[in-house]
Protein backbone atom coordinates (compact mmCIF):
# COMPACT_ATOMS: atom_id res chain seq x y z
CA UNK A 1 0.00 0.00 0.00
CA UNK A 2 2.65 2.27 1.44
CA UNK A 3 4.88 1.65 -2.16
CA UNK A 4 1.71 2.14 -4.27
CA UNK A 5 0.87 5.72 -2.54
CA UNK A 6 4.35 6.21 -3.51
CA UNK A 7 4.96 5.50 -6.87
CA UNK A 8 1.41 6.78 -7.62
CA UNK A 9 2.49 10.64 -6.15
CA UNK A 10 5.85 10.61 -8.32
CA UNK A 11 3.59 9.80 -11.57
CA UNK A 12 1.06 12.69 -10.22
CA UNK A 13 3.67 15.32 -9.17
CA UNK A 14 3.80 18.48 -10.94
CA UNK A 15 5.41 20.66 -8.35
CA UNK A 16 8.35 21.39 -10.41
CA UNK A 17 8.68 24.27 -12.35
CA UNK A 18 11.17 26.19 -14.09
CA UNK A 19 11.66 29.90 -14.49
CA UNK A 20 10.95 31.35 -17.80
CA UNK A 21 11.66 35.37 -16.46
CA UNK A 22 15.40 36.53 -17.30
CA UNK A 23 15.56 36.78 -13.54
CA UNK A 24 13.49 37.12 -10.97
CA UNK A 25 13.75 37.94 -6.91
CA UNK A 26 12.63 35.39 -4.46
CA UNK A 27 11.35 37.02 -1.28
CA UNK A 28 10.70 36.10 2.47
CA UNK A 29 6.41 36.12 1.98
CA UNK A 30 4.30 36.95 -0.71
CA UNK A 31 5.03 40.33 -1.84
CA UNK A 32 7.73 42.85 -2.71
CA UNK A 33 7.52 44.25 0.95
CA UNK A 34 9.32 41.34 2.11
CA UNK A 35 12.94 40.54 2.06
CA UNK A 36 15.28 40.30 -0.65
CA UNK A 37 16.52 36.93 -0.14
CA UNK A 38 17.62 35.62 -3.74
CA UNK A 39 18.05 35.98 -7.51
CA UNK A 40 17.01 33.44 -9.72
CA UNK A 41 17.57 33.16 -13.59
CA UNK A 42 16.12 31.49 -16.57
CA UNK A 43 15.83 28.40 -17.06
CA UNK A 44 16.07 27.81 -12.77
CA UNK A 45 14.27 24.37 -11.99
CA UNK A 46 12.19 25.09 -9.27
CA UNK A 47 10.13 23.47 -6.69
CA UNK A 48 6.58 25.09 -6.10
CA UNK A 49 5.39 24.10 -2.40
CA UNK A 50 2.04 26.80 -2.26
CA UNK A 51 0.55 28.37 -5.45
CA UNK A 52 -1.82 31.39 -4.69
CA UNK A 53 -3.04 33.55 -6.28
CA UNK A 54 -0.10 35.81 -7.42
CA UNK A 55 2.71 34.24 -5.56
CA UNK A 56 4.14 30.80 -5.25
CA UNK A 57 6.04 29.82 -2.28
CA UNK A 58 9.11 27.82 -3.69
CA UNK A 59 12.55 25.70 -2.98
CA UNK A 60 15.75 26.25 -5.10
CA UNK A 61 17.95 23.23 -5.50
CA UNK A 62 20.25 24.38 -2.64
CA UNK A 63 17.26 24.35 -0.45
CA UNK A 64 16.38 27.94 0.24
CA UNK A 65 12.73 28.94 0.09
CA UNK A 66 11.29 31.88 -1.24
CA UNK A 67 8.05 33.59 -2.73
CA UNK A 68 8.08 34.45 -6.10
CA UNK A 69 5.28 36.06 -8.58
CA UNK A 70 3.48 33.50 -10.56
CA UNK A 71 4.26 35.12 -13.71
CA UNK A 72 7.76 34.27 -13.88
CA UNK A 73 7.66 30.52 -13.82
CA UNK A 74 5.55 27.64 -15.74
CA UNK A 75 5.11 24.56 -14.41
CA UNK A 76 6.86 21.41 -16.00
CA UNK A 77 6.73 17.65 -15.36
CA UNK A 78 10.53 16.28 -14.84
CA UNK A 79 10.75 12.65 -16.07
Amino acid sequence: GTVSLYRWRDYKDDSEGVLISSSTTGYSGPAEDYTNLFTIHEGMIIIVNIEGEDWSQITLPSGVTGWIRNDSFRRVKLE
